[in-house]
């Protein structure tokens, strides 16, 4: 008993230590000085996204401590599609092609010699220096019959490992550099330290490790003790493949912690499954049997893809952009040159680098993946935002939504089916169909004669998922590219009083959709829509309350008459970041999603309303709302604190977004600035002159006042006050208590 719980200590102080070092190195927002930055590259065998814990989909997963901190500290890809298969996968990552291209289309094939593999890549001129590179563990690229040298073949400095699949963890043929040795380590172990040992070798060059994990691979069987946390006496089939992935974290952990500092901050961590989990030891309640490894179900493709490090600057992100396998291989020479470059890069493979660190990226429209079997022939299958066709051998077709994970229920639409398809077979015959209009870029400099930094958000405003149909009944306007540009302070500060004046968008999303809650309409009787632009009534329309009359889509927006697209309630594509950074404010406060954990302190006023349109407040306008101070967790503008600092937070009510700053919101982000907002050079016309006349006002000194449903606040009954219109009209009134037992100020 003694000798079991002193291993368990060890195990626990051991873990413990592991994920101090994680969190302190990843912790880091920038790599150091070194420009080429190193890339680790881990791979599990048989992983599928329900054996995550950080994924979500299932109760029972593995433990996995080191995995989720990598998480924490990094971008999990939800929409990322492998293979369905060990070999036709590995092949994608070598060369950046799918199986049709590359000739790596089934199991077991050989990677032809003639193949540019990304290691050989990362040796040819454009790199500032060549990187050295290791592979480590499963190979599996050489057919049924091996070359014990055929790594070599590929740019491949140091080989160690396995070349086909195991028969025995703890007793297994090792080829290191062309020599062979059966060596009696448990394999998990074995190659963490040949790729540990090799990274230490490297210190201080560019280098380029591959570790191939077999795990969680068949046989199933129960790792050693110090590995794992806990024990079975007679583990099933599931609990030995959880243990066996439990032990591989724990090995992960123990490279990151021994790697050298230095290379450490300085390297793009990327761990991902090989395809979806076997049948054996799938969630029953998720996948179907037939609907896991060996098939192009999301069971069989869609996989885990966390990426951390240093130069990954976006921390705790869950990213929806759709990535392919082959993507792998732009991304790293993206990262090798600084640039984003075709040069000897496969049309297919497109760099997510910007979904990493936040610089220009182009946002697939499409993913797709193969699989071939030697009796039943080839299989496809393509996707785009909403939906996913398969095309099986048999030349059959179904049709999914692509939220749909377990693919129970398939769609009769011929028309999206046949639309899909074609896409699939523009794909397969050579054509490039990948979007590169879509571009949005964050960056970081600096104020001249200043030094604070600003953060500046430069694209062209197109949102990177699917949207509604626009121009709808409600909203008559067509998306347009914009020219954005918006910057905002890095190191904000709260002024002693808030700032009620702003008008245009309140902040911008990481995407670079911008946040604009608010809108300019009215309730007006006179009008064919019953509102219009005159605020005479005093009843102003409510973005997400009037959604119907306003066209707002299923992501919570719509489209102004400039043809920007924006959100005016927080959009469900941000809704995975659960409690995390989505946006940035006007003031350059940070804007994260609260969901339950944060509440408002705005309130739907009780009984009717005294004046036109009357009826009950109900949220259709934004008077209906009423502030009422220490009632929820957040202040006024939606402002609170955390980890110690101060926030807004976007929520599911009102007002969604903060309608207010604390802090000096950039002049960016206000209507009728040129400098920063968006302008559709050719409708520029009488509205933009109406702005601008409307801002020189503003900056010519007259006084302005708060808007009407603030104009009262700290003022009692009878009292006298004067509020700003939405078109910038001067108003005085008297303050009066409505129905809802408010103050208002209403007009003389």
């Amino acid at each position: 008993m003694f000798i079991i719980c002193h291993i368990k200590k060890k195990l626990f102080l051991f873990i413990l230590i592991g994920l101090i070092s994680i969190q302190s190195t990843l912790a880091l927002t920038t790599a150091n000085s070194v420009t080429q930055p190193n890339f680790l590259l881990i791979i599990a065998d048989d992983l599928g996204v329900d054996a995550l814990k950080d994924y979500n989909f299932s109760n029972n997963t593995a433990k996995t401590p080191n995995l989720d901190k990598l998480a924490q500290y990094g971008v999990t890809f939800e929409n990322f599609w492998a293979t369905p298969a060990c070999t036709t996968t590995r092949g994608a990552i070598m060369t950046g092609k799918h199986g049709f291209e590359s000739g790596i289309d089934y199991v077991p094939v050989m990677m032809p010699d003639s193949s540019v593999s990304i290691q050989s890549r990362l040796k040819q001129s454009d790199i500032g220096q060549s990187y050295v590179s290791g592979v480590f563990g499963k190979w599996h690229l050489g057919g049924r019959s091996p070359d014990v040298n055929h790594p070599a073949r590929f740019g491949i400095d140091h080989y160690a490992g396995n070349l086909f699949n195991l028969d025995d963890y703890y007793d297994w043929e090792l080829t290191d550099n062309g020599k062979q040795d059966f060596v009696e380590e448990y394999h998990t172990t074995k190659i963490t330290d040949l790729a540990l040992d090799f990274i230490k070798r490297n210190e201080g060059k560019p280098w380029f490790t591959w570790l191939a994990y077999s795990a969680p691979h068949k046989p199933f069987h129960q790792p050693p003790s110090h590995l794992t946390t806990t024990q079975k006496d007679f583990p099933s089939v599931t609990e030995k493949y959880h243990l066996m992935i439990e032990s591989m974290d724990t090995e992960i952990g123990r490279l990151i912690a021994n790697m050298p500092t230095t290379d450490l901050a300085n390297t793009v961590i990327m761990f991902l499954g090989d395809n979806g989990s076997p049948k054996r030891t799938r969630d029953k309640s998720i996948f179907a049997k037939n609907h896991v490894k060996g098939s192009l179900y999301e069971g069989g493709i869609r996989t885990p893809l966390i990426v951390s490090g240093g130069p990954v600057t976006r921390k705790g992100v869950r990213e929806s952009a759709m990535v392919n396998i082959t993507d792998i291989f732009s991304t790293l020479v993206h990262f090798a040159t600084d640039q984003k470059t075709t040069h000897n890069v496969p049309k297919n493979s497109i760099s997510f680098r910007g979904l990493l660190d936040g610089n220009s990226y182009a946002r697939r429209l499409y993913n797709y993946s193969e699989w071939k079997t030697k009796h039943d022939g080839l299989s496809w299958t393509v996707r785009d935002d909403n939906h996913k066709v398969i095309y099986h051998q048999n030349g059959s077709t179904e049709l999914f939504f692509t939220n749909d994970i377990s693919e129970t229920t398939p769609l009769y639409n011929p028309g999206k089916t046949d639309a899909l398809l074609a896409v699939g077979n523009k794909i397969r015959n050579g054509d490039f169909v990948i979007a590169d209009s879509s571009l949005f870029k964050i960056i970081t400099k600096y104020q001249p004669k200043s030094p604070n930094p600003i953060r500046c958000f430069k694209g062209d405003g197109l949102p990177n998922h699917d949207t509604g149909s626009f121009p709808n009944r409600g909203n008559p306007n067509q998306i347009r590219p914009q020219n954005i540009n918006l910057c905002v302070n890095t190191n904000p500060s709260k002024n002693s009083s808030i700032d009620y004046n702003h008008r245009g968008s309140v902040g911008v999303a990481l995407n670079g959709v911008q946040f604009r809650p608010s809108t300019a309409d009215y309730y007006d009787v006179n009008s064919p829509r019953g509102f219009s632009r005159d605020s005479s009534s005093g009843w102003n329309l409510e973005g997400i309350g009037a959604r119907d009359l306003l066209g707002i889509d299923h992501q919570n927006a719509h489209v102004d008459h400039r043809g920007l697209y924006h959100y005016h309630s927080v959009p469900n594509i941000l809704k995975n970041n659960n409690n995390s950074l989505i946006g940035y404010a006007a003031d350059g406060f940070e804007i994260h999603y609260a969901n339950e954990k944060q509440t408002s302190s705005y309130h739907l006023k009780q009984g009717y309303r005294g004046t036109p349109p009357y009826g009950v407040h109900d949220g259709k306008y934004v008077e209906d709302w009423v502030y009422k101070k220490n009632s929820g967790s957040l202040d006024q503008c939606n402002g609170g604190t955390l980890n110690g600092k101060f926030v807004y937070f976007a929520t599911s009510t009102y007002p969604f977004f903060p309608r207010c700053f604390w802090g000096d919101a950039s002049q960016d982000f206000k209507t009728g600035q040129r400098g920063g907002q968006q302008q559709n050079h050719s409708q520029q016309g009488v509205q933009n002159h109406d702005n601008n006349r409307r801002m020189d006002r503003k900056n010519s000194g007259s006084q302005f006042t708060l808007p009407r449903f603030y104009a009262c606040n700290n003022l009692s009954a009878g009292s006298n006050c004067s509020f700003e219109t939405r078109r910038g009209h001067q108003r005085s009134g008297i303050c009066y208590k409505s129905r809802g037992k408010e103050l208002v100020c209403r007009s003389d």
